[in-house]
């Protein structure tokens, strides 16, 4: 509990107070009989107490008073570092301005749309603006900048900001998400085996065995739609979607559907474990895993903070009180307490995911042993056909031993940990760079979230911008594109699935237009001079600037979601939807260098973000998402709902509302039909 009080002297009601909370603490203990010092009656008189909380909490005030009057003052006297970029026009009123800076007119609009704003406002991709007391902040929008950024040389000179470091901690742990520097290096270097082509190649099959199922519970569901209902029929459906809902066209909540399917593809595809999400609709007993409940548990209390929490979020981007994310509120003892049912969890596969590869480790080496021994003695033994012949008994259980199994296709496909583990395990892998199993723990959480709540948004994001009156053609055009290739199978192979151009266009498409992830934040950890792509004019006009030094410490905001959509990347028709740019993309984009190591973006997307701190998952979840959209898209059609607003909403997604029903939370209604064969 903290007692607000003035920086002055405290007033009655205040004392009193103290008092009261420091006498209910005090009574909770009880002292030794002999031996009281006479400090230690001191320390627990309630007065006494009563002057700390007060002197706290005056320091507390002042230093918020002192630091935003500094930032003001120079901000006025234009002696700011950064008084020569361009700052979009202050908001009214004049007074929240000094205050909260830009801030309310950011969270009033939707994501982007205030940095496009700005963004054509001073016609210039580099600008200051000011956020919670005042504090100065850097949106960079200069590809150059930002893959300076990025890049191997300096990416971990650039890290996340700790107050959101703090926040992704408690709802994920310290996973790769989270970690910085070598600790990041080493978690990376582990993972990365796990999201190789032949890795992800021998995942396809199960990225289809769910898209199908899906697919085969809309289509019963649409045939057993009567017409419109008076109570929700359907999962996630609102009594309203039911009640507009026709014969054969349900109204339905695609962003449930999407997100129980990739649920249970991450379920065995991540570590082997069945949720059995979309078999619990009809089976409610298969619904109550405890691992997804927990999940769900965790995200949604992260999703929805309440004021208290809003407005210790909003103090913690002040310098120097990301702390105060720590205290304890409702929201977080329930996040708290389901990730400790998370990690307890966790700790059980990873033993027995451990065991597997332990077990499995020493049968390969038992198996090269004596091929080696039969090749030595002239004997006609052959080694096994699932381990090659090695010039050594000891080079078995190397990473790239398990690797050229995985690319070679001779072994069947493990899922994530499992892969994870090998590499982690592996003799060839240095003590000093092995993750322990502490360390492991919190990949799982960070697992559950990037490879399923990432992947679902994009595609109800993707759905929904098909759905469009004005986009129907594409979507014809994709279901005919997908007929064509799968000729009737209900499945093709990864390297098939990667022939699909219409397809490919229209995810990147998407993608460019809504991001599930649409910014991130970065501090440097020492001052840097970033290049520009070009010269800029400063604020006074009367100069430009062709790069831009930056202090240690400053927050640099890189907006994926106003990057996709810049005018000045992507031309004037940057916010259609127009697949067919991909066809022929314009000389600011391709001129980007598409060397990984640089920080420029993979396919010129900045979704997936680029360089060592770039998403490890990116080849997994552009599988998974165009396995699910073919299968989807090729017997059902998708429509929005006229007079139907959706708004995208920042949570720890990109999520969907519809206007006017804010109080169903997330939903993504589309009518839903079936289309002839």
């Amino acid at each position: 509990m903290v007692i607000s009080l003035s920086a002055s002297a405290p007033t009655t009601t205040a004392t009193a107070a103290a008092v009261a909370w420091t006498e209910a603490i005090r009574s909770r203990f009880t002292f030794p009989k002999d031996g009281i010092h006479w400090f230690r009656l001191v320390l627990w008189s309630p007065y006494y107490l009563a002057l700390i909380l007060v002197a706290v909490n005056s320091v507390f005030v002042t230093y918020l008073v002192v630091g935003w009057f500094k930032r003001w003052l120079d901000f006025q006297l234009g002696r700011d570092e950064y008084a020569f970029l361009k700052m979009p026009e202050p908001p009214k009123p004049k007074w929240q301005f000094h205050f909260i800076g830009h801030l309310k007119a950011i969270f009033k609009a939707h994501p982007a749309e205030a940095h496009l704003a700005y963004l054509r406002e001073v016609d210039c991709p580099i600008y200051t603006y000011r956020t919670v007391l005042f504090s100065n902040r850097l949106f960079i929008g200069d590809p150059k900048a930002i893959a300076y950024i990025l890049s191997s040389q300096n990416s971990y000179d650039f890290e996340k900001p700790k107050f959101v470091r703090d926040f992704l901690t408690n709802v994920l742990g310290e996973g790769i998400l989270v970690s910085e520097g070598e600790t990041h290096r080493r978690a990376r270097r582990v993972l990365q085996p796990a999201f190789t082509l032949g890795t992800i190649r021998a995942l396809t099959p199960v990225f289809f065995k769910y898209a199908l199922q899906m697919r085969r519970n809309l289509l019963d569901s649409i045939d057993a739609t009567e017409g419109p209902a008076s109570r929700a029929f359907m999962p996630g459906q609102s009594d309203i979607c039911a009640s507009i809902s026709s014969k054969g066209k349900p109204v339905v909540n695609v962003a449930i559907w999407l997100s129980l399917c990739t649920m249970d593809i991450i379920g065995e595809a991540g570590f082997g474990h069945e949720f059995h999400a979309l078999k619990g609709l009809a089976k409610p007993d298969l619904a109550e895993d405890v691992i997804r409940r927990a999940f769900v548990s965790v995200t949604a209390t992260a999703e929805h903070p309440g004021a208290l929490d809003m407005v210790l979020i909003i103090l913690a981007r002040v310098t120097g009180l990301s702390m105060i994310q720590k205290l304890p509120t409702r929201r977080s003892r329930r996040i708290a307490k389901q990730y400790k049912l998370l990690q307890e969890i966790s700790q059980q596969i990873i033993a027995k995911k451990k065991a597997e590869v332990l077990d499995e480790m020493e049968t390969m080496r038992l198996q090269s042993s004596s091929a080696f021994s039969a090749g030595r003695n002239g004997g006609r033994t052959a080694p096994s056909s699932s381990v090659p012949a090695q010039t050594s008994a000891d080079t078995t259980t190397t990473k790239q031993m398990f690797d050229d199994l995985m690319n070679d296709g001779v072994e069947r496909p493990r899922d994530i940990i499992h892969q994870m583990l090998r590499a982690n395990l592996s003799k060839d892998l240095p003590a000093a760079l092995k993750l322990r199993d502490d360390e492991m723990l919190p990949q799982i959480t960070t697992l559950l979230l990037a490879g399923q709540e990432t992947t679902s948004t994009q595609l109800t994001w993707c759905l929904w911008l098909l759905a469009q009156p004005e986009n129907k053609l594409f979507q014809t055009a994709l279901r005919q594109e997908v007929r064509d290739v799968f000729a009737g199978r209900d499945e093709i192979r990864h390297d098939e699935l990667q022939t699909l151009k219409l397809l490919d266009h229209i995810m990147l498409e998407s993608m460019r237009l809504k991001s599930a992830v649409p910014s991130s934040i970065r501090v440097p950890s020492k001052d840097h001079v970033l290049p520009l792509s070009q010269a800029y004019v400063t604020r006074d006009g009367k100069s430009t600037f062709d790069r831009l030094p930056i202090k240690k410490g400053q927050d640099l905001f890189i907006f994926i979601q106003a990057l996709n959509r810049a005018p000045h990347l992507w031309g004037e028709d940057a916010d259609a939807f127009n697949p067919s740019r991909w066809e022929n993309l314009p000389d600011t984009i391709t001129s980007l260098s598409p060397d990984w190591s640089s920080g420029h973006p993979s396919q010129s997307l900045w979704t997936f973000l680029a360089g060592p701190r770039g998403c490890i998952g990116r080849s997994f979840a552009i599988a998974e998402f165009k396995a699910i959209l073919a299968t989807l898209i090729r017997d059902l059609d998708f429509d929005v709902i006229p007079g139907w607003e959706i708004e995208p909403k920042t949570d720890v997604v990109l999520t969907a509302r519809v206007k006017g029903q804010e109080h169903l939370r997330k939903q993504m209604p589309l009518r839903v039909s079936r289309v002839p064969s």
